[in-house]
């Protein structure tokens, strides 16, 4: 009698005279009918239709010939599709899951410095990052800190001009220097004075009825009349504080007394150096003179004369 082909799917498995056509084992296909062998399909691809070879969708791979199923990419790892190997995430991005298509950026806040991440890390206190897909965070810059984890930027000090901090890096408010003075106007209905409470970081003019109080919380200040300013003048010193009584509506020039009490080489734009008020050393010694000491210029911080530790 005559021979039949082979269904498609099926083969004779290159046998001559063969009584029965074979299934194609999982990996290999027979597109057609009446095929003496099957063909594998090729790496990338899989195959259990025994006709159809399927490419591997991404996020999965098979690195042979004639593979049954795709396998998963593992977490910290993604895939294009028809992929034959897994690619590592690289530094700045993450897959958290296994099977992942594509690696995500590390979000602005957070980064990674390694291959193969699962997960991003959170910038430290006193670093930020603003960017995506960043393998690093930036220490704040002097003048500014910043007190959470995970920051996507910085905060200022109270006022750039008089207020800085001794490095890069800060981490908290306190980091923060400057000259601080509080100040307590009475009421006084008579001339439209509400009355209240203020604070200066700069100079400023204070208008008052009656009673001015104020405390020098960090660094001197002059409290100036506005018509002879550098003749009729008050001092008060760090921690001081005082009165100024007066009949009728006053005002008064506040500002601080900003010189030789520490410096640093600048590196924000305020100047060469940049004069401000400072109790402590860079290492928390308290200042027993006010002279500058750094008038050479060494980027070393702010800092003064302290008693020895001995």
């Amino acid at each position: 009698g005559s021979c039949s082909k082979c269904a498609a799917g099926t083969s004779t498995d290159n046998k001559a005279g063969a009584h029965y056509c074979t299934d194609c084992p999982a990996g290999k296909i027979a597109a057609e009918e009446g095929a003496a062998n099957c063909t594998a399909c090729n790496a990338g691809s899989y195959s259990v239709s025994k006709k159809l070879c399927t490419v591997c969708k991404a996020g999965t791979f098979s690195s042979k010939a004639a593979s049954p199923n795709c396998t998963d990419c593992d977490a910290g790892t993604s895939s294009k599709v028809n992929s034959t190997i897994c690619s590592a995430c690289k530094p700045g991005s993450y897959a958290p899951q296994t099977a992942s298509a594509t690696c995500s950026l590390c979000d602005p806040g957070s980064y990674t410095d390694k291959y193969k991440s699962t997960s991003c890390q959170s910038c430290l206190k006193g670093s930020y990052q603003d960017k995506s897909g960043q393998t690093l965070c930036e220490a704040c810059s002097k003048g500014s800190y910043q007190d959470k984890a995970g920051a996507k930027t910085c905060i200022e000090c109270p006022n750039n001009r008089t207020y800085t901090t001794y490095k890069k890096g800060s981490s908290s408010s306190t980091d923060c220097i400057g000259p601080m003075l509080t100040y307590t106007v009475a009421k006084d209905t008579n001339y439209n004075i509400k009355g209240s409470d203020g604070s200066l970081t700069d100079s400023g003019v204070v208008e008052f009825s009656g009673t001015l109080s104020v405390k020098a919380g960090s660094g001197n200040w002059y409290l100036r009349n506005p018509e002879h300013p550098y003749i009729e003048y008050i001092l008060v010193k760090q921690g001081e504080e005082q009165k100024i009584s007066g009949r009728g509506k006053m005002k008064v020039i506040i500002e601080p007394q900003i010189t030789n009490v520490f410096c640093y080489k600048d590196t924000e734009n305020h100047g060469e150096r940049f004069m401000g008020y400072q109790a402590l050393d860079k290492s928390g010694a308290k200042c027993v003179s006010s002279v500058c000491r750094n008038e050479d210029g060494l980027d070393i911080g702010p800092h003064c004369k302290v008693k020895n530790s001995t």
